[in-house]
């Protein structure tokens, strides 16, 4: 009877007594996602892609989004994801390119991250050399430093950095990340090999950023290196070796995996899920007074829908057109549509694929205000962006 008494409150201990595991789950950091980690965009020279924000010198041009669209530099190299992706460069008057960005959520101190992003260099990246103006070829190896701080292009800590990057194809490079305060910013530098006697001309592509995943500071993380000729000095091509990428789940008070919260997206004047249906109202879309023609004060606006669609390149939209309530039923339904076809032709003409935009005309069936004033007139002349299918 002892025996059986015993057995029975060991039992209601352990069964009381809170998992060591399910504690550890519990306080563990959450992931952190990089806006924009494939830097997407439209392919252009000297301006950082959308969601980065440039942190060069004052004086010297921003990095490139490529393949480069007007073979100015002469890098033919295809992405290693989606449609872009990035270029930096070290140059001889020792300076270097670099972008930023807000991380959505700060980084916690004395927390390691894991964190993997594919690198290349460029056979060629032809432009001037700042020393002596004539054209170079900045093709020396260099390096992505990591820093993180408080602020936009803020440097408090050197907080990881890869391996030299030799190789001319793509490689999945892994990099510790060591934070020693909650940081709310990255910055991401090309950088020379160190230590630096002498500043040079050099490249670095990026592409495909991961998210960054808490893990033990005391692990060491593999750096994928490309194979190196001893004799040449120059990279061997090997296809990439990914290794596998174990993601750590936020977990509920059960236990059991938390899914991950619906991102919001913002687009014009809405801020709301990336869902099928969700509408996003894009105002300052104007157009010559009873034309189809679009004025040129809409072009801020017409670049956040090709942003927008340049990012979620998965994403199939409706372009809806609406008309005032004092055009007659007729007008308003043929100006609407053609209004919405216009909108879908300046689209393509930056690159978007016409089978990914519908217009619709809905003339002025679906009004957002009734006075006679003219800022409702103005605020019923709309186009938005209707979500259609997310492939």
């Amino acid at each position: 009877m002892r025996t059986i008494a015993y057995f029975l409150v060991i039992t209601l201990i352990c069964c009381l007594a809170p998992s060591a595991d399910l504690s550890a789950q519990l306080n563990e950091p959450a992931p952190i996602r990089l806006r924009n980690a494939s830097f997407e965009d439209i392919p252009r020279n000297s301006r950082a892609p959308v969601g980065w924000y440039n942190c060069g010198f004052p004086a010297e041009t921003p990095p490139d989004v490529h393949p480069d669209p007007m073979n100015q530099f002469q890098v033919g190299m295809g992405p290693q994801h989606g449609r872009t992706y990035l270029g930096m460069v070290v140059r001889d008057n020792d300076t270097w390119e670099s972008v930023g960005q807000e991380l959505s959520e700060p980084l916690v101190a004395g927390q390691c991250y894991d964190f993997w992003i594919n690198l290349a260099r460029s056979k060629v990246y032809l432009s001037q050399s700042r020393v002596s103006n004539k054209p170079a070829n900045y093709v020396t190896p260099a390096k992505l430093r990591i820093h993180a701080g408080y602020d936009f292009c803020d440097r408090q800590e050197l907080i990881g950095e890869s391996d030299m990057v030799r190789n001319y194809n793509w490689q999945e490079y892994a990099i510790k990340l060591s934070p020693t305060e909650d940081y709310t910013h990255l910055v991401f530098e090309v950088f020379y090999e160190t230590p630096t006697l002498i500043p040079y001309n050099g490249n670095l592509l990026l592409d495909n950023a991961s998210t960054l995943i808490p893990s033990p500071c005391e692990e060491v993380v593999a750096v994928n290196s490309p194979l190196v000729n001893d004799d040449q000095k120059e990279p061997i091509s090997t296809d990439p070796v990914p290794g596998p990428v174990v993601v750590t789940q936020p977990t509920t008070k059960s236990g059991d995996p938390q899914p991950d919260p619906e991102p919001q997206v913002q687009l014009g004047q809405s801020k709301q899920v990336l869902a099928v249906d969700a509408v996003f109202e894009v105002p300052d879309i104007t157009f010559v007074a009873n034309e189809s023609e679009l004025t040129p004060e809409s072009s801020a606006s017409l670049q956040e829908i090709v942003d927008f669609l340049t990012i979620y390149d998965n994403v199939i939209i409706e372009i809806g057109g609406h008309a005032s309530q004092k055009a007659t039923a007729d007008f308003a339904n043929r100006v609407s549509m053609r209004r919405a076809g216009s909108v879908v032709e300046y689209l393509r003409t930056r690159g978007i694929d016409p089978r990914r935009m519908f217009p619709k005309g809905y003339g002025k069936s679906k009004p957002v205000c009734y006075d006679e004033s003219a800022d409702c007139k103005r605020r019923n002349q709309r186009v938005d962006v209707k979500v259609l299918k997310i492939e």
